[in-house]
């Protein structure tokens, strides 16, 4: 799922969570949903739209606020390509181009 926040999530669950939502407390959940029911069946388009909209704010508004950062934590970087030629041609390598 994409949104113009710049962050791809596996979830709608993602996305409430990351909008601050107890996505683990039912009335959290059911507050956040029931304002847009009026828009069509429950879990339809225009009602998940609404909700994924509001939490899109919701989320700009903590990342603003500076409660919410969605830059990776350093911990969670890809550690380096490890270089698997042995030290001799390495060495070889950098007598040959330097």
């Amino acid at each position: 799922m994409c949104h113009p926040i710049g962050c791809t999530l596996t979830s709608i669950g993602d996305i409430e969570r990351l909008a601050g939502i107890n996505t683990q407390c039912e009335r959290e959940r059911t507050n956040l949903w029931r304002p847009f029911v009026h828009l069509g069946e429950p879990g339809g388009i225009d009602v998940v739209d609404a909700v994924m909209e509001l939490c899109a704010q919701r989320i700009l508004g903590r990342i603003q606020a500076g409660e919410l950062s969605l830059l990776p934590a350093p911990w969670a970087a890809r550690p380096p390509k490890r270089d698997d030629r042995t030290a001799r041609e390495q060495a070889a390598r950098s007598v040959s181009t330097g």
